[in-house]
């Protein structure tokens, strides 16, 4: 799951924080300047939704997402489960990496 965070992570924009002079390990910088932890996207609904769902709706429609995090509560829902963020995660890279494919 760690990797599909920092894929993720990558894709948002997130980068590690090279203000010393080498990459941060565990210090980011978010496209908002701001710099701060790594959230973790699989385990975190509201960080999906302030990082991944805008850059998401602008690539690939507000349709697309809505369907993606509609499937990915039924299905947590469904399986009496709390693992809504991973499975919306999970949703997200496939629509990357079918779009990478498309290009």
């Amino acid at each position: 799951m760690e990797e599909l965070n920092k894929r993720l992570a990558e894709w948002a924009g997130i980068s590690p924080n090279t203000s010393y002079g080498y990459p941060s390990t565990w210090l980011f910088m978010f496209p908002n300047g701001d710099h701060g932890v790594l959230p973790d996207f699989p385990h975190d609904l509201n960080a999906c939704m302030k990082w991944l769902v805008p850059k998401a709706i602008s690539e690939f429609g507000i349709q697309k997402i809505c369907s993606a995090l509609s499937n990915a509560l039924f299905h947590a829902y469904m399986s009496n489960t709390n693992d809504t963020a991973d499975r919306f995660c999970k949703a997200i890279e496939k629509l990357v990496l079918r779009e990478k494919e498309g290009s």
